[in-house]
C-alpha cells in the first residue's frame, strides 16, 4: 500500500506540474532567457545596423543583443582599445543590412581618437625619402600601429653613420584612407669609428639575429 501511495503521489506531482506548464504556454508565459533569444532573433531578422562611425562600445552592445560574437580590430597587429567610447569603426564585415546566424561573427576595425586626427590631418602621403629616422618616427608616432613590414638595410647612397629613409609606400603624393598601412624601408651606412695598431678599422655596429643590425633590433618599425 505505501508504494501504491508513492507511486500515486508522484503521478499526481506531475500532472500538477503538466497542467502548469501548459497553462504557462497556453497564456503565453515566457522565462527571462526565452525572452533573450526571442527578442535577438527578432535583432538579427532586421539585419546588421551601419556601424561605420559608432563606438567600440556600441558594437560590443549590439553584438551581445543580437547574440553574436565580435572580432575588433585596431590599424596594427598588436592593439587595445583602452577607451573603447574613443574608438570608433571605420570598416565592418559582414556590410550593413546582413542577416546574420545565432552566434555568427561581425568584424569591426577601429581606429583611436589620435589615430583619426592624424589622418584627417594628412590626406596624402608625405614624401619622408631622405628624412632622418628620428624625424620619421616622431612624424609617425600617433600612428605607430599602421607602420607595419618595415625593414632597414645598408646601403651605399646613406652617408656614413646617418639613417635615412631610402624607401616609402605610398608615394608620395598618393592619397591616404583612414587606417591605411605605411610602409618605410630605413637605410644606415656604417662608419668607421677607429683604427687598431695593425690599420685595421673597427665598424661600431653588432650584427646578430640572423643578420639583423644593431640599429634595426632596437627600432619600432623593424
Amino acid at each position: 500500500m505505501a508504494g501504491n501511495s508513492k507511486g500515486a503521489g508522484c503521478l499526481t506531482l506531475f500532472a500538477i506540474l503538466a497542467v502548469a506548464g501548459g497553462c504557462m504556454q497556453l497564456f503565453g508565459y515566457e522565462s527571462d532567457s526565452e525572452k533573450a533569444a526571442a527578442a535577438a532573433e527578432t535583432a538579427r531578422e532586421a539585419g546588421l545596423p551601419d556601424l561605420v562611425g559608432k563606438t567600440l562600445t556600441e558594437a560590443q552592445n549590439l553584438a551581445q543583443s543580437m547574440d553574436i560574437s565580435l572580432d575588433d580590430q585596431g590599424i596594427g597587429v598588436v592593439n587595445s582599445c583602452d577607451d573603447k567610447t574613443d574608438c570608433l569603426i571605420f570598416r565592418m564585415s559582414p556590410k550593413p543590412g546582413t542577416v546574420m546566424d545565432a552566434h555568427g561573427e561581425l568584424s569591426v576595425a577601429w581606429t583611436t581618437g589620435e589615430e583619426r586626427a592624424w589622418y584627417d590631418k594628412h590626406r596624402k602621403m608625405p614624401k619622408v625619402v631622405g628624412w632622418s629616422e628620428e624625424k620619421a618616427e616622431r612624424f609617425f608616432e600617433p600612428i605607430e600601429a599602421a607602420v607595419t613590414d618595415s625593414t632597414s638595410r645598408e646601403s651605399k647612397n646613406v652617408p656614413a653613420g646617418k639613417h635615412l629613409v631610402i624607401s616609402q609606400s605610398p608615394k608620395a603624393g598618393k592619397p591616404l584612407k583612414l587606417g591605411q598601412k605605411i610602409k618605410l624601408v630605413i637605410g644606415y651606412n656604417y662608419e668607421p669609428s677607429t683604427s687598431n695598431s695593425t690599420g685595421s678599422t673597427d665598424i661600431d655596429v653588432h650584427v646578430g639575429n640572423g643578420g639583423e643590425s644593431r640599429f634595426c633590433s632596437r627600432r619600432w618599425w623593424c
